[in-house]
C-alpha cells in the first residue's frame, strides 16, 4: 500500500478490500486481476494504483486488519493462558473461526504473508522472549514459524470437530509451552556463524 491516506482514499481502499474478500470466494488469489477487482469495487484503475500495486498488497492489508485482532504471538503457544486477554483472540482461535475472513484464511498466501509481516517483536510475544534469553532473530523467527505453522494447520482441519477442539487444543498447548520451558532453561544455544553475531534482524 503506497502513503497518503483521505477519507476518500480510505473509502477505496474499503470498496477494494470488500471486493476481494467477495472474490476471493469464488477465485483463489492468482486467478484475480487488478481489472477484475477494480470493476467488482466500482473503482477507476488509476485510483487503484494509488493505494495498492498489486492485488497481493490489497490481500496483504486484509491480511494484517484480520491478525491485528489476534493477540500477540505468545497465543500460538500459549492460547489457554491468553483467551484470558480481554478484547485479543488467540490466532488459532481466529483462523479456525475466521467468520467474514474465512475466504483470506483459506488462501495458500496466508501464512507466508503472517509471517513475513516485519513488525517488531511485541513486548511478551515468543520472540521478544526468545530474544531476553539470548537467543538470535533468526532463532525467535524460526519458533515463531514452527509454532505458527502448527497452529494454523491443525486449527484449520476440518476434521478435528467443534466438540473436539479445546482438548485439542489444550494438547497442543501443553506441547509448545514444554518445547518453550526447555529452550528457555537450556545453556546451550546453537551459536551464530561466524560474521552473524551482532545481527538481530
Amino acid at each position: 500500500m503506497l502513503n497518503g491516506r483521505s477519507a476518500k482514499g480510505e473509502k477505496s481502499e474499503a470498496l477494494v478490500r470488500s471486493a476481494l474478500l467477495v472474490m476471493l470466494a469464488k477465485y483463489s488469489l492468482s486467478e484475480i486481476t487488478v481489472s477484475e477487482l477494480c470493476r467488482e469495487a466500482g473503482v477507476a484503475r488509476g485510483t487503484f494504483y494509488l493505494h495498492y500495486n498489486t492485488v497481493e498488497d490489497v490481500y496483504d492489508q486484509i491480511m494484517l486488519q484480520m491478525v491485528r485482532e489476534s493477540s500477540p504471538v505468545q497465543s500460538q503457544s500459549v492460547c489457554m493462558r491468553c483467551e484470558a486477554m480481554e478484547g485479543e483472540t488467540p490466532f488459532c482461535e481466529l483462523v479456525r473461526d475466521a467468520g467474514d475472513f474465512e475466504p483470506v484464511v483459506n488462501e495458500d498466501r496466508f501464512l507466508l504473508s503472517y509471517l513475513s509481516e516485519s513488525r517488531r517483536p511485541a513486548e511478551g510475544s515468543i520472540e521478544h522472549l526468545l530474544l531476553d534469553n539470548g537467543y538470535d532473530m533468526q532463532q525467535a523467527r524460526a519458533i515463531k514459524a514452527f509454532l505458527s505453522g502448527g497452529c494454523f494447520a491443525a486449527a484449520t482441519k476440518t476434521w478435528i470437530s467443534a466438540r473436539d477442539w479445546p482438548r485439542i487444543r489444550e494438547t497442543i498447548d501443553t506441547f509448545a509451552q514444554g518445547g518453550l520451558d526447555a529452550l528457555l532453561k537450556s545453556n546451550t544455544h546453537v551459536p551464530l556463524a561466524h560474521g552473524e553475531q551482532n545481527k538481530r534482524s
